[in-house]
């Protein structure tokens, strides 16, 4: 699971009713459908027949951008979206990626469940550089930047419960085992 900045596509407006959206835009603006691109070779090749003029370092740099984005963005990936109002919001990735015409023009979205719509920025001093940088969408390399955007969340159960509550009740059978022989005796 990778954590990603996604910086915000939203409004102001849109930002306040987060929970209601299931699709997240993403940086693909200038891009054709990319449902056929299975590498970084493919998406060079994409990048060469629409702009054909392009010096070869240009493509290869813009495929080597693109195809970090798309080629690694899975399910399950959290994304960090740095909000107007000094907030943050946490989504998990449901399908990274799926492509649409509207209004004559390249949609690419990513279906996301909302896991926080409201968080204080300053919670993730961690990812303070990566929040504040103008890159479209970034994977968080750090592992204190992973963590901090992991201790957000908000875990229904702890993983460990059960072993306790099985180690309980073993000391707890134990203990009258060993009750029972000494009343035995």
């Amino acid at each position: 699971m990778s954590v990603w900045v996604l910086q915000s596509p939203f409004t102001a407006e849109e930002e306040k009713h987060l929970a209601q959206m299931e699709e997240l835009p993403l940086p693909f603006d200038d891009l054709p459908d990319l449902s056929g691109v299975r590498n970084e070779e493919s998406m060079r090749w994409l990048l060469e027949k629409l702009r054909p003029d392009a010096p070869p370092e240009t493509i290869v740099r813009r495929a080597d951008v693109y195809w970090a984005r798309y080629g690694r963005l899975a399910a399950a990936d959290l994304l960090v979206i740095p909000l107007s109002n000094k907030k943050i919001a946490l989504a998990e990735v449901v399908t990274p990626y799926h492509y649409r015409v509207e209004l004559g023009k390249d949609s690419h979205y990513a279906t996301v469940k909302w896991m926080e719509t409201s968080l204080a920025q300053r919670k993730l001093g961690a990812l303070s550089l990566l929040l504040a940088n103008p890159s479209p969408m970034q994977m968080v390399e750090t592992v204190d930047g992973r963590k901090a955007v992991y201790l957000l969340l908000k875990r229904s159960y702890n993983r460990f419960a059960k072993w306790r509550w099985l180690l309980a009740l073993l000391f707890a059978m134990q203990v009258t085992l060993m009750l029972v022989n000494m009343l035995k005796d």
